[in-house]
């Protein structure tokens, strides 16, 4: 692996140390050792889980051996709750506590990074399997925090764009839904019987068992499906060097008044002055890539950065919500107009959920098929998936380029040819979830057909 030296290491290199975070013990210790040689200071491994270093007792180890008047603290878990990052971030501020003449500094993990993307879509690359007859099956930790596994859906659909296999599916490993099994069952029934599986994980030796031992229940089940799961990540270039950014902006930030737009903490700055949900709070990057963008935002017109207004539902004469009459023109609900639709993920309804109430179930569905044949003219498919509805799109082209524009509006979508599939639930609220879905869709379906395609909308909202 051929990578640069650090130009700048702080005011001296045995001045700093670099404690890295992670789940369990995978390939760390050789990451430390190349991360050391790499960036010629200190580096110390602490974990969340099991009986190695904690987070704690690596930072006073790491103290005791070398008097650092710097430490950086790096996450390397992927898709981490909000819990799990605070706890860390309230370790390393009792460290500063502790020890009030060292500066400290606590780094956003690595998340959706270009080298964590690099070092992915390697594995993916290495599997040596032809993407034409065969879905990729992404596997996240899974967490009650749906931004946490919001990240996942984000890292699945740029491994996919690299990847190009007729079918993208996620699936989580606890708490969240679907569960493995489940997205397998969803990649048969798109008629792909071979699937790579890539766990969504750094260094994570526990987890990526577990789902090797899923996977190999899984086949003795159904040994006439092809299961192919790529290696555990070792040390990768993009990874090294994802950290080596990460560590240099640490410590050119540990001379300022205030932390850099990347969302990166300093603790001696805000440590005293904010509680657990504030300054310290990483932000999920906004993927509206500018490829998903009409014509006339790339880079030709300023872009505000403003939420986007909620409008009020508007009703017709018969009670019912004039899906088509609520938004003067889609291009105030321009892509580029802020963050995503939603806050957060609005994520799958576990199929059990959805059998024990049919009668919400089909109210929901009724609504969601009314109101996106009023704002698209498209097809809508109720009855081949619990708890999705499916929508037939014009060809497969605007399926795909639907599919990559929804994710990014914080809308779980998955893709079956030219139908995309978006999730309905019994529980799903008029005014919020149901609202949401049309939306997005009317939406996303205006880009497409006023100005990606060129071509007069079917939409009757002009």
């Amino acid at each position: 692996m051929n990578l640069p030296t650090a130009s700048h290491i702080g005011r001296a290199s045995e001045s700093n140390l670099l404690v890295i975070v992670s789940y369990s013990a995978g390939d760390t210790d050789a990451l430390v050792d190349t991360l050391s040689a790499h960036l010629q200071i200190p580096v110390q491994a602490a974990y969340l889980e099991g009986s190695e270093l904690s987070v704690g007792e690596a930072i006073q180890i790491g103290i005791a051996e070398h008097q650092p008047r710097h430490i950086v603290v790096l996450p390397l878990f992927l898709g981490a709750s909000a819990a799990k990052k605070n706890n860390v971030w309230q370790i390393v501020a009792a460290a500063e506590e502790r020890w009030p003449d060292i500066a400290f500094y606590y780094g956003k993990p690595l998340g959706t990074h270009s080298g964590v993307i690099a070092a992915y879509s390697q594995l993916l690359t290495k599997s040596e399997i032809s993407a034409n007859d065969i879905a990729l099956l992404v596997v996240g930790r899974g967490s009650r925090d749906p931004e946490s596994n919001m990240e996942v859906y984000q890292m699945a659909r740029l491994l996919w764009e690299k990847f190009q296999s007729p079918a993208l599916e996620i699936a989580f490993t606890s708490t969240a839904n679907p569960d493995i099994s489940t997205a397998i069952q969803w990649c048969l029934q798109a008629g792909l019987k071979r699937i790579l599986i890539a766990p969504y994980l750094l260094y994570d030796q526990n987890l990526y068992q577990t789902i090797q031992s899923r996977l190999e229940k899984i086949r003795s089940l159904s040994p006439d499906v092809e299961l192919v799961i790529t290696p555990h990540l070792g040390i990768h270039e993009g990874i090294v060097e994802t950290i080596s950014q990460r560590y240099q902006k640490a410590l050119k930030n540990l001379t300022t008044k205030s932390p850099t737009d990347e969302g990166i903490i300093r603790l001696r700055s805000f440590s005293h002055s904010h509680g657990a949900g504030g300054a310290h709070a990483h932000n999920i990057p906004n993927f509206a890539a500018e490829s998903f963008l009409p014509p006339r935002y790339q880079g030709e017109a300023s872009v505000s950065a403003a939420p986007m207004g909620a409008a009020d539902l508007v009703f017709d004469a018969n009670g019912q919500v004039a899906w088509n009459e609520i938004w003067g023109s889609f291009c105030d609900l321009a892509l580029a107009g802020g963050p995503p639709h939603r806050g957060t993920l609005l994520e799958p309804v576990p199929p059990e959920i959805v059998a024990a109430d049919p009668a919400s179930y089909q109210r929901v569905l009724s609504e969601l098929e009314r109101g996106i044949r009023l704002v698209t003219n498209l097809p809508v498919i109720t009855d081949r998936s619990l708890g999705w509805l499916g929508i037939q799109c014009t060809d497969e082209a605007m399926a795909i380029w639907l599919l990559r524009a929804i994710i990014v509006e914080n809308i779980s979508v998955r893709r079956e040819d030219d139908v995309i599939y978006l999730p309905a639930g019994p529980n799903f609220r008029l005014e919020h979830e149901i609202k949401n879905v049309i939306t997005v869709v009317a939406k996303t379906h205006h880009y497409w057909t006023e100005h990606i395609t060129n071509q007069p909308g079917e939409s009757n909202i002009s």
